[in-house]
């Protein structure tokens, strides 16, 4: 799945498509890593 380059910065993924499944990687976890540091650069904003 293609994400937005905000999005990317935020969220390390290792996770991969292939024969439309979902490969996780081969870190523990769900193959998804939050950059704390990069996260506070967008800060939340309610849409409602």
């Amino acid at each position: 799945m293609k994400h937005v380059d905000k999005t990317n910065a935020v969220f390390e993924q290792h996770h991969s498509w292939n024969n439309s499944m979902l490969h996780p990687g081969n870190k523990p976890g769900l193959g998804v890593e939050l950059d704390v540091d990069g996260a506070g650069k967008y800060p939340y904003i309610t849409t409602y």
